[in-house]
């Protein structure tokens, strides 16, 4: 059965999360990283994607390194201009651990789309963890914002019954979010810190650090933070 592990960053070796992750976490498991060539408005080429993701780079180091804590060594990282679909749908198969990060849930789901593994990613066993705002497509509906417009888009349903606040602060532009989100998607809402995270395997959800969650019944506490 399919475990899912959402983070906001790669601190999920700090206290806040490291005694329960050590209880999963094996030193014999592999890791198999899904970098997006397109996120972040990177428009890259080999060349590109060598520099960023290679394994010199500062941001493979950030994004092994929690991992390498837990005792993990063995990473392979799907490299869009070298690696083909098919390969990189065995390596997920053969993997106890698939990582997906970034910032644009659209660009990541279209990548993941096109590559045609997304039953993998619902229906694979293992553990799956998302960091940052590509998080949001495990639910079944997400929502963007693209050239000012709002719309909805469908995600992997991997969380179907809840929504995603992502690096949570407590500011006004974020709570007029959360309760668009409520009343909108409706549902309960998964909201994380800088400091938190949340692990699902089936119907359980564990919550770790300072994540909490939202539902309608806390809409009239949302709009009076708002004042």
């Amino acid at each position: 059965m399919r475990q899912t592990l959402i983070v906001n960053k790669t601190n999920y070796d700090k206290p806040w999360a490291a005694e329960f992750l050590s209880g999963i976490l094996r030193s014999d498991m592999k890791v198999c990283v899904i970098s997006d060539a397109a996120d972040e408005g990177w428009t890259m080429d080999r060349e590109g994607w060598d520099t960023r993701f290679g394994e010199d780079s500062d941001f493979r180091y950030d994004i092994e390194r929690p991992l390498r804590s837990y005792g993990i060594r063995y990473f392979f990282w799907y490299d869009p201009y070298r690696d083909e679909a098919e390969p990189l749908a065995s390596k997920i198969r053969e993997s106890d651990i698939t990582v997906l990060f970034g910032t644009n849930p659209v660009s990541c789901m279209d990548t993941i789309m096109d590559l045609g593994i997304e039953e993998l990613l619902i229906h694979g066993n293992g553990l799956l963890i998302t960091i940052s705002e590509v998080s949001s497509l495990l639910c079944g509906s997400y929502e963007v914002e693209e050239a000012g417009i709002r719309s909805v888009r469908e995600g992997l349903g991997i969380l179907s019954a809840a929504s995603l606040c992502m690096h949570y602060e407590e500011h006004e532009e974020q709570l007029a979010r959360m309760i668009r989100l409520l009343e909108v998607l409706g549902g309960s809402l998964l909201v994380l810190s800088e400091n938190s995270g949340v692990y699902l395997d089936g119907t359980h959800i564990e919550l770790l650090g300072d994540a909490f969650i939202a539902d309608e019944s806390d809409l009239e506490e949302l709009y009076a933070l708002i004042g």
